[in-house]
């Protein structure tokens, strides 16, 4: 037992060692050097990808286009094309970037990363105030910055900005202990995140869970009752003025929900394998240094937080819509400052921490996120130069960016299709009468059907297998298929074929 003890005692020292902690230190900051440099080459490879790389990624420029030109997307009369199951403050804050340098793909990408990396910089900032050691600090910003890259976070959507407002709304009050300012910061931010996307409010809920439960029952109740009371006074006059927002953002949303447990226990248990090593981190400076029992996590407010979170995500993530979305946006951020917030005297526990952080955001590289190569542009070639010589077209989602490019107007925007699965509702409260929406769905399926017969589309080019505004049986009878195109997304692990027919002369 003695030999055992002397063996530990003297790895230990060897470990701790000056020497050995510096060589440590500099491994962490060349790991860094090379996974924010690759973090970074697969964020610009994912702007300069031509064409969408992801199946509706065209319904934001849509809807942003629709408002730089003054017209209200949410009047009944530009239902289902303009249905979106986001929210529009996203394409608000676009209005003036697209503006200057046009409504592209590229711009809308270029403003969610930069979201993307503010909410990074929030948790780097955190983590700065918690006395983390630099390196450490950067490395979280690092970790949330590649999990909020996977899938549709980088993309013209409302995920990075309603990832930022989330972030924000729940971080500032706690560093600033919780003062009047930060409250105010806070309320505003979750507002603004509900008209980006629902439920990024849930961070203004979870903050004033927290002053309730763990501060003032007053204050809680207070910031939790004003704030609710200003979201609805805005909801108001939104309902007044933009009759079908929360047709499509609510009412919509709650019918498209399938849910699958099986595919939220799949996710967590993804999660859980993905983060292990920020997970063993957590373990190592909370239990084993910190000599903290565990029945205390909760009342440490990044713990409540995650904690928060996590509970939501047995909700949200029963539904099937979005792969690990939901995981990344919501618990992420404050998994990792829970972890991350003990290693103000992290050199002392290099020799662990350190290879467990780089094998972490190896994991997000090059396990989670899809392969890091744009597409060709060939792909795009003919088919574009299809729609410039078209003037109207019954299209597939993937088209929108070139039509809205073009000025041509699309049938099917990618969003489009979820406006038919909005189930009964009772009354006009938050949406015109059900009979009315259903009516102008239907009028939209027929007004296709009967340009259709006309053959007064130029050309019919829609996912094969897949489209909701006309069937191969009557396109058959007008049409003639002249070709396949195929659509590569690999960033969003997505293949496409396309179909496209011309008018039968």
């Amino acid at each position: 037992m003695k030999e055992t003890s002397s063996f530990f005692k003297t790895i230990s020292t060897v470990l701790t060692s000056e020497k050995v902690l510096k060589i440590f230190r500099w491994l962490l900051i060349a790991g860094l050097i090379f996974f924010i440099f690759w973090l970074l080459v697969y964020a610009g490879n994912v702007i300069i990808t031509q064409g969408p790389v992801e199946y509706t990624e065209g319904a934001n420029l849509l809807l942003t286009d629709y408002i730089l030109h003054g017209e209200n997307p949410f009047l009944l009369k530009n239902q289902p094309l303009m249905n979106t199951n986001k929210g529009a403050f996203y394409n608000l804050v676009m209005l003036p970037f697209v503006a200057m340098f046009g409504n592209t793909l590229a711009i809308h990408r270029i403003i969610s990363i930069i979201f993307i990396l503010l909410s990074s910089a929030l948790v780097v900032w955190s983590l700065i105030r918690f006395k983390t050691n630099l390196p450490f600090a950067i490395a979280g910003g690092a970790i949330v910055f590649a999990g909020l890259l996977f899938y549709t976070g980088p993309i013209s959507r409302a995920d990075g900005l309603g990832t930022f407002l989330y972030v924000a709304a729940g971080i500032i009050p706690f560093m600033r202990k919780f003062d009047r300012a930060s409250l105010v910061i806070s309320a505003l931010a979750g507002i603004l995140a509900f008209f980006t996307k629902p439920y990024f409010l849930l961070s203004v809920g979870i903050v004033a869970l927290y002053l309730f439960l763990f501060d003032s029952k007053k204050k809680g109740s207070l910031f939790g009752a004003i704030t609710l009371i200003v979201l609805l006074a805005i909801c108001l006059v939104v309902r007044k003025f933009f009759p079908c927002y929360f047709l499509n953002t609510i009412l919509n949303n709650a019918s498209n929900g399938a849910n699958h447990v099986d595919f939220l226990v799949n996710q967590l248990i993804r999660f859980s394998e993905v983060f292990a090593p920020v997970i063993l981190i957590f373990l190592l400076t909370n239990h084993i240094r910190m000599k903290q029992p565990f029945v205390q996590i909760p009342y440490d407010y990044f713990g409540f937080f995650f904690l928060c979170a996590t509970a939501a995500i047995l909700v949200l993530g029963q539904n099937s819509g979005n792969y690990m979305v939901y995981l990344f946006q919501l618990m992420t951020p404050p998994l990792v400052i829970l972890a991350f917030k003990n290693l103000e005297s992290a050199h002392t526990w290099s020799a662990i921490t350190v290879p467990l952080t780089i094998l972490n955001l190896g994991l997000l590289c090059f396990w989670m996120l899809y392969p890091n190569t744009p597409p060709s542009g060939d792909q795009w070639k003919e088919v574009n130069q299809i729609l410039a010589s078209s003037k109207k077209v019954l299209n597939s989602p993937v088209l929108v960016p070139e039509m809205v490019r073009l000025g041509l107007q699309p049938i099917d925007s990618g969003s489009s299709q979820y406006y038919y699965r909005t189930e009964p509702y009772p009354g006009n409260l938050i949406a015109p009468v059900y009979s009315a929406t259903k009516m102008r769905g239907d009028d939209y399926l027929y007004e296709i059907e009967a340009t259709i017969k006309e053959k007064g589309f130029d050309r019919i080019i829609i996912t094969k297998g897949y489209s909701r505004f006309a069937t191969l049986e009557l396109i058959r009878q007008y049409y003639i298929h002249i070709k396949d195109f195929h659509i590569s997304m690999p960033q969003s692990n997505e293949n496409w074929d396309l179909e496209d027919w011309e008018p039968i002369k």
